[in-house]
């Protein structure tokens, strides 16, 4: 605290606090950062160095010339040759996981016989139509298999297909349902 009623910190809080805040079908970037935030950049770059920043996977705040300040670019963590190197990219693929998962849950650790791999498939894959109505993926489907060991362990594999909303290209991966 500066003692005049301002608070100095990080951005970090407050980019998660608005990532959070968005659809799962936004990402952050050229957002502009709400008024109420109150956020000043300490300094400006020139274009180069922020395009620098950008290309080196940084979170990169800018001035307007309105005044308002926005976010330049929303990486993740993820390596630069990676499917999931798009903050919305990763946003879709977690809440599609998340959703399998819970449709999942009643049918982990019983017999996942092959009658039980249809039903939890066309649920997962009524789950990804749903989703692709909601504006979260263009396509997907998914394809649940298990060997005979899983199954009488009560675990399943799920292959997902999916083109999240803001991708061109159709992502595979594989979750483990037990």
């Amino acid at each position: 605290a500066t003692g005049s009623g301002s608070y100095t910190t990080s951005f970090a809080p407050t980019y998660a606090g608005i990532l959070m805040a968005l659809p799962v079908t936004e990402a952050p970037t050229n957002k502009v950062i709400p008024a109420s935030y109150r956020m000043i950049t300490p300094f400006r770059l020139r274009k180069e160095v922020l395009d620098a920043l950008v290309y080196a996977r940084y979170v990169v705040l800018t001035q307007t010339p309105d005044g308002s300040t926005k976010i330049v670019d929303a990486p993740t963590a993820a390596r630069s040759t990676s499917d999931f190197n798009r903050r919305s990219t990763m946003r879709s693929v977690l809440a599609v996981m998340q959703d399998a998962r819970t449709i999942a849950d009643p049918y982990i650790g019983k017999l996942v016989d092959g009658r039980v791999r249809e039903v939890l498939q066309s649920a997962i894959n009524r789950m990804l139509q749903q989703r692709a109505k909601d504006g979260y993926l263009t396509s997907g489907f998914c394809i649940v298999t298990a060997t005979r060991a899983q199954e009488r362990q009560g675990k399943a594999v799920a292959t997902f297909y999916l083109t999240p909303a803001l991708e061109l290209r159709q992502l595979q991966f594989v979750t483990y349902l037990s």
